[in-house]
């Protein structure tokens, strides 16, 4: 019986020993639960909430260590857009950029420990909006590594250039009309490039502008348009129009950005309402109201006036002013006109028209002159281009006096006549030639043997680019074909049934043959000649023809050139009888 109520001592003492160890083990444990929740650690992005593209970002990274215990080994990361995202400041002084990081080793973070980190960047692109933040790290006397995360989204807004557009709130149709375009760069960023593309009204005639347009007459370019730059354009012309009507002219500013494409800025657009003039002008050139013209050729004019009011309009002063580099002044003639070729003016006046002494309602007046396009037209680089002959009509009262002594304008009209490019069809012939295409037989050509020979279309062209352009050409029945053409890759195709070769040029820049290689291709045939061709010269290619159209006057161009013979006279390594058929 005492034995086994040691026993039982003994069992009771252990039970009681081991439910405190497992008591203080709870403990131990539960409080370390207590001591670290995930909930606890926290990371936040405070920022700049609206900005222009360009502006400067302020951002501040906040991390709090909300729990009981001490954050171990924690290391702060922000990413932030590889592109649009730059000119990056770490006020905090220890953060180390890697590639589109920042990354902080902020070591231990102290139980109930808060602090923060800034920095500042440039945003330069409206998508570069959202960055990223997180905090690693592992609590103290865990095994377990955790991490807290935030994001941050900007408002990024398109820097706009500050745009205004001036437009005379009436005009008179026929008469002058100026433009004025400001522009400033207001924002907080420098513009690599900036464009101001121009859309006109209908009717309108482009005179000039200030300063010069940069390609077409509607589109200006400003390079490095910076931090409070500004910009002014005056243009001037002619609006035409035979009815009353409002008369919207656009503008729209174009950025350019990484990829070299230009993208939207800002636009404005202003009107001015046109009131009919009391005179109509009509200019024919060779007959025709729109006519295109040729370098070399003699153009007719015939201006004609009409009056449109129910008044008789006295003592009149017409005059037309031509200008243009394709314009052979000396050759500038009229009758019963004043003519200064100097000053590329012709006047009428009363003394020597007499029609313009007194014009009654609903009467036309009718003046002629002449001149030529000259016959050379120098292309020197490819701004070389798009050549036209201007003439501004100015009809004016002799009764009436502006402040500067000059007559007042009653109407100005201005008419434009392009010229027309001059392509040049080359067609060559060789038997040596270079080693893009291989020739083969015998010179002089012999009776019952192959000779195959080179053919070389070239084109040279002028002051407008031609588009779908085509070369052809007719083959005798006796030339045959070969297949061979160079480049492998041109549009040479041959028709077996017309005997024709064509080739499909496609587009002819300004200047091609002047200012940069001619626009070539080369093709072989071959003949195999018979005894009744001794003695002869053998026509390899004849009928070459180009056609194409003039991509600046719209004219449908059609050139043609000789065809070639054995005699080959572009290969100056053979003879003159060295192309005559032998036995």
């Amino acid at each position: 019986m005492f034995f086994s109520i040691k026993n039982l001592f003994i069992i009771i003492v252990i039970l009681a020993i081991v439910g405190l160890l497992s008591a203080s083990a709870y403990q131990i444990f539960y409080k370390q639960e207590k001591a670290f929740a995930e909930s606890g650690t926290e990371v936040k992005i405070l920022g700049t909430e609206t900005l222009d593209v360009g502006g400067e970002a302020d951002i501040e990274i906040t991390y709090k260590n909300d729990n009981r215990t001490n954050l171990k080994n924690a290391v702060l990361t922000l990413n932030y857009p590889t592109e649009g995202f730059s000119d990056i400041k770490d006020k905090s002084g220890f953060g180390k950029i890697k590639g589109s990081q920042i990354i902080w080793d902020l070591g231990e973070i102290s139980a109930g420990y808060e602090d923060s980190v800034k920095i500042s960047a440039k945003i330069t692109d409206v998508n570069a909006n959202t960055i990223y933040a997180s905090l690693d790290y592992d609590p103290e006397n865990f095994n377990s590594s955790f991490s807290a995360k935030s994001n941050y989204r900007f408002n990024v807004k398109i820097a706009k250039v500050s745009v205004n557009l001036f437009a005379p709130k009436e005009a008179v149709a026929g008469q002058e009309i100026k433009y004025i375009l400001t522009y400033t760069n207001a924002t907080a960023m420098d513009f690599e490039m900036i464009r101001i593309k121009l859309n006109y009204p209908s009717g309108f005639v482009f005179s000039s502008a200030v300063p010069p347009a940069a390609q077409a007459p509607d589109i200006w370019e400003a390079p490095w348009f910076t931090r409070a730059s500004n910009g002014r354009i005056e243009i001037i012309g002619v609006l035409n129009s035979s009815d009353e009507e409002a008369k919207i002219i656009g503008a729209v500013i174009e950025q350019r950005n990484r990829d070299g494409k230009y993208i939207f800025n800002n636009e404005i657009s202003a009107n001015t309402n046109l009131i009919r003039s009391p005179f109509v002008v009509v200019q024919m050139v060779n007959d025709k109201e729109n006519y295109a013209a040729d370098i070399g050729e003699t153009l007719n004019y015939k201006i004609k006036i009409r009056n449109l009011s129910n008044a008789k309009q006295d003592n009149l002063i017409l005059s037309a002013v031509l200008s243009g580099e394709a314009v052979d002044f000396t050759t500038l003639t009229a009758e019963n006109a004043n003519v200064d070729r100097a000053l590329q003016t012709i006047i009428w006046d009363s003394k020597v028209k007499s029609d313009l002494i007194a014009v009654d309602p609903s009467k036309e007046i009718e003046v002629e002159f002449s001149v030529k396009t000259n016959k050379n037209i120098f292309i020197t680089d490819s701004n070389s281009k798009n050549f036209l002959v201007q003439n501004i009509i100015f009809l004016k009262d002799g009764n009436v006096f502006n402040a500067d002594g000059a007559n007042k304008a009653i109407i100005t009209a201005s008419f434009e006549t392009k010229i027309n490019s001059d392509p040049i069809l080359f067609v060559r012939g060789y038997f040596n030639d270079d080693e893009r295409l291989k020739t083969s037989g015998v010179i002089p050509p012999k009776v019952g043997q192959v000779t195959a020979y080179n053919i070389h279309w070239q084109i040279l062209n002028t002051s407008n680019k031609i588009k779908n352009t085509k070369v052809a050409g007719v083959l005798p029945s006796n030339i045959k074909w070969t297949g061979n053409a160079f480049p492998f890759d041109a549009k040479v195709f041959y028709d077996i049934n017309t005997r024709t070769i064509t080739w499909e040029a496609g587009d002819i820049e300004v200047g091609a043959g002047i200012i940069s290689p001619l626009k070539e291709v080369l093709f072989q045939v071959s003949v195999e000649p018979e005894t009744s061709d001794v003695g002869n010269y053998l026509v390899l290619i004849d009928k070459n023809s180009l056609s194409a159209t003039d991509e600046f006057t719209l004219s449908e161009i059609t050139v043609n050139a000789e065809g070639i013979t054995t005699r080959l006279p572009d290969d100056l390594s053979i003879g003159p009888e060295e192309g005559k058929v032998a036995m």
